[in-house]
């Protein structure tokens, strides 16, 4: 990416001392392979169209304090060098890294308070800033992306490449987001000249090359304004693991805050919670795993007709489920624990005892891969993939998307609102 496009001059800086230049990375060597798991943090993308206003600072104050906002990502400011250093100071935030503008156009600006989260460098360039960031409460990390594409087509160009070098080394969760300056489809923009088609393929070839899906929206799809003018240039992505780790995370299209930009704010608002307490009884074909499931059954219906033993089967099969099936991904982390604590044994230890142990200890974690296979195969519905097939993502993705498909989330009226 080096080769490809200049890297913007980065900045690392903090409250607590003073401003140090940073020698941008390119994007194109490895980044490091992180863990998957449910990361809650509020991550807020702006185009501000300039920070260089008096009353910037206590602005941001207050919408950070409005929607509880963890990182806050800021395109467009600017302004850069010392002026910059003045502002963000004063923004409430005790670390950030900026992408410094050129004269007064671009620049990308990341802020967070360090007793919430940490955030490492990874790589930049003028059009994208791509960091880790990692929660100080559970140790939880994800990868995240801040845009601010160009507004030349051709120099746009060098930001889909970056993100399609990035994308060649993540296998973790990974948000990207922020003003990519044009469109996925013609649907995007009312008013004015219709986009240029070449520039919507382009768009939609780098997301589709990155395996990159849309957050879903709330509010107006629309995030930029001028006089008869709609257009939606802000957007987030999120990967294949982000959707399934974070299925119910959505992008809230907020106020323009004297911006011709709608803030974007990307959080889990925890709609569509299970109550497990009213949850309908359904069979689970896992449950045939169970050696003695033939038991259950066997004794639901044993002296009783087809309905008394119905009701039966139904009590007995959910309280078997929760003492002896339970939580199988919990169940599998337990065993991968006990089998790392046996490895460990048997290096100065070579007893039969222990080798037995680990075998058996393996059946059983087999055993439970099957069933977490078979369950996400039974609740996606799928049918043209086999279970058996080692497709346990696929299904759980699936799943994710279908109840969301399947969920009223908001009503729009004929005047579109």
């Amino acid at each position: 990416m080096g080769e490809q496009g200049a890297i913007g001059t980065l900045y690392a800086e903090s409250k607590l001392g003073r401003s140090k230049k940073i020698n941008p990375q390119t994007c194109k060597g490895p980044i490091p392979l992180l863990f998957l798991c449910l990361f809650q943090m509020i991550v807020a993308s702006w185009n501000c169209q300039g920070a260089g206003s008096k009353t910037f600072p206590r602005l941001i104050n207050e919408v950070v304090k409005k929607y509880r906002i963890n990182i806050m990502g800021i395109m467009e400011p600017r302004i850069s060098g010392a002026r910059a250093d003045k502002v963000v100071k004063k923004m409430g935030f005790s670390n950030w890294i900026r992408v410094e503008s050129t004269g007064y156009a671009g620049g990308i600006w990341v802020l967070w308070n360090d007793w919430e989260v940490s955030i490492e460098y990874v790589c930049s360039t003028t059009q994208l800033l791509h960091c880790k960031i990692t929660s100080k409460t559970s140790a939880e990390t994800m990868l995240a992306t801040f845009v601010y594409g160009d507004t030349n087509p051709l120099r746009r160009r060098e930001l889909w490449n970056s993100l399609r070098n990035i994308a060649s080394s993540i296998d973790s969760d990974w948000m990207v987001l922020g003003d990519f300056n044009t469109f996925l489809t013609v649907e995007d923009k009312v008013g004015g000249t219709r986009p240029d088609n070449s520039m919507m393929i382009s768009f939609r070839s780098c997301i589709d090359d990155c395996n990159l899906l849309e957050i879903p929206v709330v509010g107006d799809r629309f995030t930029w304004e001028r006089n008869d003018v709609k257009e939606r240039l802000d957007w987030a992505f999120r990967n294949f693991n982000w959707e399934i780790n974070h299925p119910h995370m959505k992008a809230h299209h907020k106020l323009r805050f004297k911006s011709n930009h709608r803030m974007i704010v990307v959080s889990d608002g925890g709609e569509n919670r299970i109550n497990r307490s009213n949850r309908v009884f359904k069979y689970q074909a896992a449950w045939c795993l169970e050696q003695d499931f033939v038991d259950i059954v066997a004794a639901s219906w044993e002296n009783k007709n087809w309905l008394q033993g119905c009701e039966s089967f139904k009590k007995s099969a959910m309280e078997w489920n929760e003492k002896v099936v339970g939580s199988v991904a919990a169940k599998k982390k337990k065993l991968l624990i006990r089998l790392e604590g046996i490895d460990k044994a048997r290096q100065s230890n070579r007893s039969n005892g222990l080798q037995r142990l680990e075998k058996r200890i393996w059946e059983d974690y087999s055993k439970l891969a099957a069933q977490e296979e078979l369950i996400w195969f039974q609740k996606s519905r799928s049918k043209w993939l086999k279970w058996g097939d080692k497709n346990t993502s696929f299904f759980h993705a699936t799943t994710v998307m279908r109840k969301k498909r399947n969920s009223i989330e908001a009503l729009q009226d004929s005047n579109g609102s």
